[in-house]
């Protein structure tokens, strides 16, 4: 049996990539208040200019919008407009599906009898339109769907982890997690439990804030955890 007996992964990023819309969507709506990140180097940009802007959420995006502008709007009014410009660009979408080569290895992680769940802090009403069209919320039992609403403090706090792991019925320890972000990795690490980094962006900013969190490994596609490595993951 593998030491591992519960596998969860953070939602956005992580399993269904729809990272290029919010940082599009951010754009947008930091040009309306005289911002302007350059869209040609879209994320990096956003980085150098935002701390924690990857995995951050949107309030820290939108407080960093906020910090770089006049300051005549506000940041729930900046929030409210980015996520204006994010469902335009999600409604335009022809499919939403999960990233490559993740259903293969959640079948792996299934055939083994591990448990699974969802820990994520997408709000609910962003995270139905992701589940209707891609119907990743099937694979999951709904009780270990953890979005928002399902917990009170937002990562890098564990408390999502923690709960994750409750949920399954296993110590964090035996979690492994699954998470594209610097602020997730932290919040599994706080958890106690270890995490594998799966960034969409791999530019060298990105990886080095990743590295930074101490993520067991680091994979930039899905296809690429074969077997052999999923196996060596489950015994850590």
């Amino acid at each position: 049996m593998p030491e591992i007996r519960g596998v969860a992964f953070d939602l956005e990023g992580t399993v269904i990539d729809v990272e290029f819309a919010h940082f599009e969507a951010s754009r947008l709506a930091a040009e309306e208040v005289g911002v302007h990140f350059d869209p040609n180097n879209l994320l990096p940009d956003i980085v150098s200019k935002i701390p924690n802007a990857i995995g951050g959420g949107n309030t820290v995006n939108s407080r960093g919008i906020w910090e770089l502008s006049d300051g005549k709007s506000t940041v729930e009014e900046i929030g409210r407009r980015k996520f204006f410009f994010y469902n335009q660009i999600i409604e335009g979408l022809a499919t939403i599906e999960p990233r490559s080569g993740f259903l293969e290895v959640f079948e792996e992680i299934r055939r083994l009898g591990l448990k699974v769940a969802i820990a994520s802090l997408t709000p609910p009403n962003q995270a139905k339109v992701l589940f209707e069209r891609s119907g990743v919320h099937n694979l999951f039992p709904k009780d270990c769907i953890l979005l928002e609403d399902s917990v009170t403090k937002v990562k890098p706090d564990p408390e999502v982890y923690l709960v994750a792991a409750q949920r399954m019925g296993i110590h964090p320890s035996k979690q492994l997690v699954f998470e594209d972000s610097p602020t997730g990795l932290r919040a599994a690490r706080s958890a106690g439990s270890p995490a594998v980094a799966m960034p969409i962006y791999m530019f060298p900013a990105s990886i080095e804030a990743l590295k930074k969190e101490n993520p067991v490994a680091i994979f930039d596609d899905w296809s690429k955890i074969d077997t052999a490595t999923l196996n060596a993951l489950l015994n850590i």
